[in-house]
């Protein structure tokens, strides 16, 4: 019999999300596990797409071969002990319209 090493496990609690102080942005501020305890170390976002009910849509505006997400559209902070914050620059005007859904990738 072989063993295999399983990938972590990650879980996201306490998420909020509000309107930014600067009343343009939208923030996201997440609680991260892996394996049971704090997750640290993620430092970018790799996609981030939007979608309305019939359509998706990246708001990742990646660079052509980039692997993560262009930080004037959307960035990642680890805050301490294993939380997060995600701004998503001007992303207030989409959170007001009904039925938006987000999905985000840490990397």
């Amino acid at each position: 019999m072989v063993a295999h090493t399983l990938p972590p496990i990650e879980v996201v609690s306490n998420v909020a999300i509000a309107v930014a102080a600067n009343t343009t942005d939208l923030e996201v501020t997440f609680d991260l596990a892996v394996d049971g305890a704090p997750g640290l170390g993620y430092d970018a976002l790799e996609r981030a797409y939007r979608f309305d009910g019939t359509t998706e849509s990246s708001f990742c505006n990646a660079a052509e071969g980039s692997t993560t997400c262009d930080p004037a559209s959307v960035t990642l902070a680890e805050t301490g002990g294993g939380s997060y914050l995600i701004t998503v620059v001007g992303g207030a005007a989409q959170a007001a319209i009904p039925n938006r859904y987000a999905c985000l990738s840490l990397r």
